[in-house]
Formats: C-alpha cells, structure tokens, sequence
C-alpha cells in the first residue's frame, strides 16, 4: 500500500468516525418509505440504507409509507421523509404531521405543506442540484456557502443542495476494467416522449442505439438489476454512457449513475458538461456522442486506466459519507445544543 493511499484511509476514516459520532446525537436515522422498486427512488434510500448497514454503527430503520408506521417514531429519531411531490403521483404521503421531539430531513420535498415549516419543528431540506434551485436562492436574498463545486448549504434558509453522489466507501471502488468486447451497456431508467421535444432520454437513447448499431458495437439496456448484477454488467462494457434527459445539461443535474460507474472502475462519458467541474481533467470532452465513441475506442488499454483512475480520484469528496456529514453539519449550525 502506498503512501498516497493511506492518506486517503486515514481521511476516510476520519470521515467515519465523524459521521458516526454525529449520528449518535439521535435515536436513530428513520428512512420514510419507497420500501418497493415501484419507483426509481426506492434505489436512492435503499443505497443509504445499505451505505449505513455495512459501514456506520448506527441504528437504521427503513419504514413502509403506512399510517401504522407512525407508531413506530421515537423521540429524537432523525427521520428522512422522501419527496412529496414525487410520491403524491402514485400513492399519497402517509407521515403525521411532524413532532416538536424529532428531526427531520425534507428530501426533495417541492410542495410542502406550510405547517410543516412552523418555526418550532427541526428540519432541514435537502435537493439535489440543479443550478435553478441556486438561482431561487439567489432571488430570495438567501445567503449560502459553497462546500465545493455543487455543494451548498444555507442556514437561513434551513437548505442544502447537492448531488446524490455515490452509496460505498471510497477506498471499495473497483479497480479499473478494460472490457474487450464490442459491449455499450446503459444501466437506468428510458423514459420521456418519442419524439425528444418535451422531456426523458427516450429520443437520444434511441438515437445512441442507432450510431453504436453503424459503428458495430452492442447496445444494451437493462433497468432494474441487484447491486451485484449492476456491476456485472457495465463492466462487461467498453465505456458506460450517462445520456441525461432533456434539460439534464442546461440544469447541472448530476446524474447518479455516473457516480456509480466511475465506483465500478468503468471509464464513463457523459453529456452533462458540468461534471467537467468535478472529474476536471479526467472529464472526457465532446461535442457528439459520434466524436465521444470514437475518442474512447481509439485509446489503448493504458491510456483507458489512467483516465478511470482519475475519474475515481476526482469524486472522492462526492461519497455518501462527505454527503451525510454536508446534512448534518447544517443542523448542527442551526442546533448546536442537539450536538453538545
């Protein structure tokens, strides 16, 4: 093991540690439904779910969106309720209004009911980025810091904003494959209207499908699979492709699927340039996804691993252990007796 490498340890580590001691400052962190693959969000608290099972020594529970689940809320519990808006088109939101003796984070939570921002209840909100999120802060008046790039948090205004990142311990990423197949394997959700003009990556995934086909490489497309199946499969490929849907670029939003492939050793484009900001260097550039394809099959194994090495060394900072500790350093700022 090398030096550079510990050093990266040690500050895992301290990350731990940290995270850990923060989260004993509660009963326990209480996850608020999406317990079923109905919808994509279920992949999101079941990542946390399983990033603290197998790494903090905390206690977890992950309830059912049911009233009976309201029983089951303890005092001083630090519950994660999911987005409203989102849940409220396939089945209605059913957590009591919020109690005075619990914490709460309002995850990607648009349309909140005003009680729940009495001035009496605990809670911070938590979005993922998108820089029209920043612009509101900017409009109201709102005052923030800027963790790092995509990262910012207002105490004012009780908000964090941020990118999902990535569900394991930065020192579990795999190491870099170099598959040699004529394999491009996509690893997400195809949604959106034929046509490409109002919404989703159906259009330029279709579109993907029909330059890879000219060029004599395999599209595949799989939705759906366990951890374990995931990996399998975008490391069979020869470089995984994040296509963000339409208004994905124009908006900054992270994808967490790049995250992800970046932890599976796998060289990774996307056409979302403002992971520029974080892979920098490492960042394949392109102006077309025919340009981009040819750019990595033209590379020889040697120059494949550096830029994936790269790649995983420029989001370190983006791992569900710096994600957690962004949220609760703000409560902290806003309840600092809670941490005494």
């Amino acid at each position: 093991m090398n030096f550079r490498l510990n050093k990266k340890l040690i500050k895992e580590r301290a990350l731990t540690n940290k995270l850990s001691k923060q989260l004993k400052c509660f009963n326990r962190l209480v996850l608020w439904g999406y317990k079923s693959p109905r919808h994509s969000h279920y992949y999101i608290h079941q990542g946390y779910y399983s990033f603290f099972k197998q790494n903090i020594d905390i206690d977890i529970v992950w309830l059912e969106n049911e009233e009976a689940s309201n029983d089951l809320i303890e005092p001083n519990d630090l519950i994660m309720i999911p987005d409203t808006h989102l849940i409220s088109n396939y089945e209605s939101l059913k957590i009591d209004k919020p109690r005075l003796d619990c914490f709460y984070i309002y995850h990607n939570s648009i349309k909140l009911p005003e009680h729940w921002l009495d001035k009496n209840i605990k809670y911070i909100k938590l979005y993922e980025y998108r820089n029209g999120y920043k612009k509101d802060l900017i409009q109201k008046g709102v005052s923030f810091k800027e963790i790092r790039p995509f990262v910012l948090t207002s105490s004012s205004d009780r908000s964090i904003l941020q990118p999902w990142g990535f569900p394991i311990l930065p020192s579990k990423m795999l190491s870099p494959v170099t598959a040699k197949t004529n394999q491009v394997n996509f690893a997400g959700t195809i949604w959106g209207d034929k046509e490409g003009k109002l919404n989703g990556n159906y259009f330029k995934i279709k579109k993907l499908n029909e330059l890879l086909d000219s060029k004599g490489l395999e599209f595949n497309v799989r939705t759906k699979m366990t951890e374990e199946e995931e990996i399998s499969f975008l490391r069979k490929s020869i470089v995984s492709t994040s296509i963000g849907a339409i208004g994905h670029d124009a908006s900054d939003y992270l994808q967490c699927r790049i995250f992800k492939s970046i932890t599976y050793g796998v060289l990774t484009l996307t056409d979302t340039k403002a992971f520029k900001h974080i892979l920098k260097d490492s960042f394949v550039n392109f102006k077309s996804w025919d340009e981009g394809i040819d750019l990595v099959t033209n590379l020889n194994e040697k120059e494949k691993r550096k830029i994936i090495k790269a790649q995983q060394k420029s989001i370190f900072d983006y791992s569900y252990l710096n994600h957690w500790i962004n949220m609760l350093d703000l409560f902290k700022e806003i309840y600092p007796e809670q941490f005494r």
